[in-house]
């Protein structure tokens, strides 16, 4: 024991080197955004491997309750398809395709999450060759994920609702009110965002509930995206803004549902007849 004080003390200066480098390349990483995407693309393998073994450490140890929770969703998800067509929305009125399901979704799994980026991603165990393609809607348990973005013949990446700018911008609504509005990511919290384009007059309270307003194909009507954190400030009436805690918790995701819109392909052709 003794000796290796000797050493260590010996060392003391490469000690105190590797302190300060390491202090500084943090620095430097968290000011300039090139240096965020280089050290992302570097250490991109070596996290996902590792993300790879933690989550099927997880799987094995909370199959049960996982399990469970997909079944509550996928319940969920009927039952709110079935609520629609009782109260017509369904567009075919004397047909039988109005007894079809507008969805249909493929369960999987996530091997791969940031959470500390500005733009954060996600990678999932599935790609083209189970089905999977690009502009995909991704729920979890909770509620909304994010889209999938890029397809692999096995694997699938995407962005989550974290992130700045237009990284992904998702069209939402009060569920009590129906009034609609924008999700924004600000960066600062993993937990929380805004909503944007809230008319002044709009009534906001504490746990209201947010949701997908359905004005995209990439996912139906109802499906939950956070709940109203605040009582909005009469700067955030003035703004438009509306604070929210997403519904999803990022930090303890696993399991997820990627969603198929069966007529996308028909409405990509009559909202862009211009398009080959």
């Amino acid at each position: 024991m003794k000796n290796l004080f000797l050493i260590l003390r010996k060392l003391r200066l490469l000690w105190v080197f590797l302190l300060f480098h390491g202090i500084s390349l943090v620095f430097i990483v968290r000011q300039f955004k090139y240096h965020q995407s280089v050290l992302f693309e570097t250490s991109a393998p070596l996290t996902r491997e590792w993300w790879t073994r933690v989550k099927e450490a997880e799987h094995f140890l909370f199959l049960t309750s996982e399990n469970e929770l997909l079944h509550k969703e996928v319940n969920r998800l009927r039952m709110q398809v079935m609520q629609q067509q009782v109260n017509g929305e369904s567009l075919c009125w004397n047909s039988d395709t109005a007894l079809l399901v507008p969805y249909s979704w493929l369960p999987a799994r996530l091997i791969h999450l940031t959470l500390n980026q500005s733009q954060n991603r996600f990678t999932l165990n599935r790609g083209s060759l189970q089905g999977l393609k690009a502009d995909m809607g991704v729920i979890g348990p909770g509620g909304v994920v994010g889209v999938i973005t890029q397809v692999g013949p096995h694997l699938a990446t995407g962005l989550t609702l974290m992130n700045e700018g237009q990284g992904l911008l998702l069209s939402v609504r009060l569920k009590s009110s129906g009034e609609l509005g924008n999700l924004v990511w600000d960066g600062k919290s993993a937990c929380c965002a805004r909503i944007e384009g809230l008319a002044t007059h709009v009534k906001v309270n504490p746990s209201d509930t947010v949701e997908t307003s359905g004005l995209s194909s990439i996912f139906p009507r109802g499906i939950a995206v956070g709940y109203i954190l605040e009582k909005r400030s009469d700067q955030d009436v003035e703004a438009g803004y509306a604070t929210l805690r997403f519904a999803t918790r990022f930090s303890a995701l696993d399991h997820v549902m990627v969603l198929d819109y069966t007529y996308q392909a028909e409405q990509d052709t009559l909202e862009n007849p211009e398009l080959p």
